[in-house]
């Protein structure tokens, strides 16, 4: 079972949402970043039929382990497999600070003066 911490507050730009195996768990399962509504950069396991709907084959020689994907509202895409666990959770964290901070960067330039 495949449970999403922080699912319910995931509206900002930057946040990051555990999948776990478990409630309380680690991000065993995976982590994905809020890009903006129905688009999310996701890192960790991923199904068999999202392995085929997205031509993993023609790439990759099978869907076990962790994989980049770009999900978006029309479509998904399967970007790279990862070569390890801990330095696929290492990016998604720091693609959300990117995230997190390029938006700040743009709130605080329109700001009024």
């Amino acid at each position: 079972m495949l449970h999403n911490r922080q699912e319910p507050q995931l509206e900002r730009v930057g946040e990051v949402c555990w999948h776990t195996s478990e409630p309380d768990g680690i991000p065993d399962v995976g982590l994905s970043v809020y890009i903006g509504p129905h688009e999310r950069l996701y890192v960790g396991e991923i199904s068999d039929k999202l392995f085929a709907d997205c031509g993993g084959a023609e790439h990759f020689n099978s869907a076990d382990g962790w994989f980049l994907v770009h999900f978006k509202k029309d479509a998904t895409d399967l970007i790279a497999k990862c070569g390890d666990q801990i330095n696929a959770q290492a990016f998604v964290e720091h693609a959300a600070l990117w995230l997190r901070s390029a938006v700040h960067g743009f709130e605080r330039v329109r700001e009024p003066a």
